[in-house]
């Protein structure tokens, strides 16, 4: 097998890679590719296919974020509380002198982190939709 023959076949949902891919039942033939490379699908998929195969397409250059938008703001607010505290011990202050900056720090690193999280939910939700359209334009 050459280099760029394993290059262009990556890892499908099931773990299958190279040669074993186009036995794997998952998808039956259907080559993965990069967003604006033109495949050639040997068969007719059904809904089902075609929304895993977007899926898997569209997690190669947008990767969807695992768990949820308040988990990930909690995260931030609990790094932005650890870190001033980290900053007050080192300055000698007292934390509960600046009780105000302390909640301040920790509702920004909240409302950053959810909001960074949105943002690549948002991301991977719009790369799956491009790849859906991609893949039912090369189905006609």
């Amino acid at each position: 097998m050459s280099t760029l023959e394993g290059w262009l076949l990556p890892t499908c949902r099931s773990g299958c890679r190279f040669r074993e891919f186009w036995n794997c039942s998952v998808r039956a033939k259907a080559m993965i590719a990069g967003p604006g490379v033109v495949t050639m699908l040997d068969y007719e998929m059904n809904e089902t296919e075609r929304e895993m195969l977007a899926e898997d397409r569209a997690e190669a250059y947008a990767p969807k974020p695992v768990g949820g938008a308040f988990m990930a703001g909690v995260c931030g607010a609990a790094l932005a509380l650890l870190g001033f505290i980290v900053a007050a011990r080192f300055y000698g202050w007292p934390v509960r002198d600046h009780i105000g900056l302390a909640l301040i720090l920790v509702a920004g690193g909240f409302v950053l982190v959810c909001g960074g999280y949105l943002r690549l939910a948002r991301r991977n939700r719009r790369a799956r939709r491009a790849e859906r359209r991609l893949i039912d334009r090369e189905q006609r």
